[in-house]
């Protein structure tokens, strides 16, 4: 008994001097945390947006427009209070219960994901605190919390909380969100617009609508079933709403999405860390005014009621330069502008093929998958280069089907173009994907051939600074090799080719080196998405024209065509009165050399000709150092005989020589072991019929191939053919029949 009795005093004893402890650390820690009024409504936030060459190009101002408490919808309240803070009107400014759980699982998982913070605390962290997530940044917040609770009631707590919660898109309180996404007041609100508000607050860079549309409208779903759950709405209202999307979006919104459409994204994300505390940020963007004019003016040009039209410029580092469109940076299928970066990049990587293989283009059938060319049109026999010059659509799926999609995935995860495993079918090598991708993405990839085989992330904030000049975020873009130097050399010679012989023939410009790929996604009827994806050593600059309804654009708008032409106008202006770069440099990696043209053209061989081979027989060509070609020509400097015939023409023999380009043979018959010169094909011709026979006579027949190059004479190795035997009488007609190859 006195033992147990001692435990309980010695435990006692613990909880007291641990809840010592524990108060005075409390108070120690925050100490200095003073409550302000002042900072709870009428926020005022600018951000100073400047440009690459740090000239002020526009302010954003974030002020907080304030609704009175009564004014705000009864489902609108509700929504916030289910999804945020259910316990709301039970505690006394932190949720004890919530906080344990929270605690629980950050010990679990040994981490701090989860904050377990009331309506109270995110208002007073919102509005006092930092974000980081610090044991003394949560006391602070707790201290706070239960002091405000003390303080005001909880409808002033809602008020003062909706009316300065962070919604994105710079937008500051419930009034400025309401009209920016819906262009109606808070008290018009229904349940589905008060769900998606209420899911969006979570994480504005994640759940806003303009930027990940998807994910708003499943967050928007997940308020709706708290909200049934809480007894907030009915089964009949739940049902009406739930899955239903949300469309009524402010008409206030632009038709034209420029550059700060695009920085809207990184600008969320940059302010979600601390909204409230970054007040009059500086941000330091790519854009480069003079090409964001050159742009928007171009584009313009080309716009019509019936299509849309996207384009960028970006440099080489993945800095956005410029950005204009008529409908936003959507995902869409890219076509084959896939294709260097999903099938012939790793092709050439891996040496499965190199540029000069030739590869069948036919109409093929794979396993049931039986893809088409582009107006049906089938080449043939054709070189790899060549095939993505014309854009064979049956060479790319059969490239791809060598390749294999571990590969090509590698190299599509690489460039952080989105895929799933449903992608994994031979489509893929047309651009066909579950997703698709914005301009930009497609754009980004392409910086692994404007960059030596490295990739760069495009992005349009270089810097952020308080209004002290404090760096907030430095973006040094990190850059990743994908590729070798020497297969991004070899894919840069081919998409030279497509420039000068192939789809993208607009832009070959004799003042101006430039690299390209076109994609048209389509049918017979009509094509819905035309590209064009050109680039040199400093920018590349990515076209889009796509339909502007649920119909189509004509036929007639592909990606060499009007994009081509567009991108044509846009470079001519980027480079007017300014010189432009040259060819990129080739890499100690690649080797030039030249092959045997005739065992090319005629047995579609890779063999590098010998020093003896005639100019106009040699064919100019680059191969990566490991996929140098093994094989040398040796029929120049060792001529050979590729077959000959013997055959009886009546009384006669006749022989017949098949000779490579360029090469002769001096021809010897042999009879009862003497050998004397019968013909040389170089003024005899290759066929010669011998007349001068004997009955009941042996003979046979020596070739001594040749060639002549500079006044020296190489022979080949001699050839002899098998004896022929004479009748012993009259030849007759037929006397033999039998031929020796």
């Amino acid at each position: 008994m006195k033992k147990t009795l001692k435990i309980i005093v010695l435990l006692a004893c613990l909880i007291l001097i641990s809840s010592i402890f524990v108060i005075l650390s409390f108070n120690i820690l925050t100490n200095n945390v003073k409550f302000d009024d002042n900072k709870l409504i009428n926020v005022d936030h600018t951000a100073s947006i400047y440009d690459s060459c740090g000239n002020l190009v526009m302010e954003t101002n974030g002020t907080t427009a304030v609704t009175e408490f009564e004014e705000i919808p009864k489902h609108t309240i509700n929504a916030f209070i289910a999804i945020e803070d259910k316990r709301f009107y039970s505690h006394k400014g932190v949720d004890y219960k919530g906080l344990a759980r929270a605690v629980f699982n950050n010990i679990k998982s040994f981490s701090f994901k989860e904050g377990g913070s009331t309506i109270t605390q995110q208002l007073i962290k919102n509005t006092h605190l930092s974000n980081e997530k610090t044991l003394k940044r949560k006391l602070s917040e707790i201290r706070l919390a239960l002091e405000f609770e003390k303080k005001y009631s909880k409808e002033e707590i809602l008020e003062k909380y909706l009316n300065t919660i962070y919604f994105g898109d710079n937008c500051y309180g419930i009034t400025s969100a309401s009209l920016h996404y819906f262009n109606k007041k808070p008290s018009e609100l229904d349940i589905n617009e008060s769900a998606m508000l209420a899911g969006i607050v979570k994480a504005p860079s994640n759940y806003s609508p303009l930027i990940n549309y998807s994910k708003c409208n499943q967050r928007k779903d997940l308020v709706l079933k708290e909200m049934l759950k809480q007894n907030y709405i009915t089964n009949q209202e739940f049902e009406k709403y739930y899955t239903l999307p949300i469309s009524t979006f402010s008409e206030n919104t632009s038709k034209e999405y420029d550059y700060q459409y695009l920085l809207r994204e990184e600008i969320n994300e940059l302010i979600s860390m601390s909204p409230y505390t970054i007040d009059k940020m500086k941000i330091y963007t790519n854009l480069n005014s003079n090409f964001q004019e050159i742009l928007k003016n171009n584009v313009k040009d080309f716009l019509s009621d019936k299509i849309n039209i996207s384009a960028v410029i970006l440099d080489k580092n993945g800095k956005i330069n410029a950005y204009y469109s008529s409908c936003g940076n959507v995902n869409r299928q890219l076509g084959s502008t896939i294709k260097p970066v999903a099938v012939y990049a790793p092709a050439i990587e891996y040496n499965i093929v190199n540029s000069y293989t030739i590869i069948e283009d036919e109409k093929t059938n794979f396993n049931g998958y039986s893809p088409s060319n582009y107006g049906d049109k089938y080449l043939g026999k054709i070189s790899v280069k060549d095939s993505l010059a014309v854009s064979s659509n049956v060479c790319a799926v059969k490239l791809l089907n060598y390749v294999g999609f571990d590969k090509s995935f590698e190299t599509l995860n690489s460039v952080e173009i989105p895929i799933m495993n449903s992608d994994k079918n031979l489509s893929l090598a047309l651009g066909s994907t579950e997703k698709g991708a914005k301009l930009t993405q497609i754009a980004g990839a392409y910086t692994m051939f404007a960059n030596y085989g490295k990739f760069c992330k495009p992005y349009c904030v270089d810097k952020v600074l308080t209004k002290n000049n404090n760096l907030i975020k430095d973006n040094k873009n990190s850059q990743r090799q994908v590729i070798g130097e020497d297969t991004c050399y070899i894919i840069n010679d081919m998409l030279k080719n497509t420039v000068e012989n192939g789809t993208a023939k607009k832009l070959n410009f004799s003042n101006i080196p430039l690299y390209a790929k076109t994609g048209t996604v389509g049918n017979e009827n009509g094509n819905t998405d035309a590209y064009v994806i050109s680039y040199n050593s400093e920018y590349i600059v990515a076209v889009w024209f796509g339909n502007k309804t649920d119909g189509l654009m004509p036929n007639a708008i592909t990606g060499g065509g009007l994009p081509t032409q567009l991108a044509s106008e846009i470079w001519k202006e980027i480079y007017k009165g300014v010189v432009p770069p040259t060819n990129f440099t080739q890499p100690n990696s690649v080797v030039e050399t030249y092959l045997d043209k005739d065992s090319y053209e005629s047995e579609n061989l890779l063999i590098i000709a010998d020093d003896f081979t005639p100019e106009r027989l040699k064919m100019k060509a680059i191969f990566k150092q490991s996929a140098l070609p093994k094989l040398k020509s040796t029929q120049y400097i060792n001529p050979t005989i590729k077959n000959c015939k013997t055959l009886v023409n009546n009384n006669s023999i006749q022989i017949e020589l098949c000779l490579t380009k360029q090469c002769n043979a001096k021809v010897y018959k042999e009879y009862k072991g003497k050998k004397d010169f019968l013909f040389d094909t170089k003024k005899s011709g290759y066929v010669y019929i011998d007349k001068n026979l004997k009955y009941n006579a042996e003979y046979s027949y020596h070739i001594v191939p040749y060639f002549e190059f500079e006044n020296k004479v190489f022979y080949g190795e001699e050839i002899k053919l098998d004896k022929i035997k004479t009748p012993n009488g009259e030849f007759g007609e037929n006397w033999w029949n039998n031929e020796y190859e």
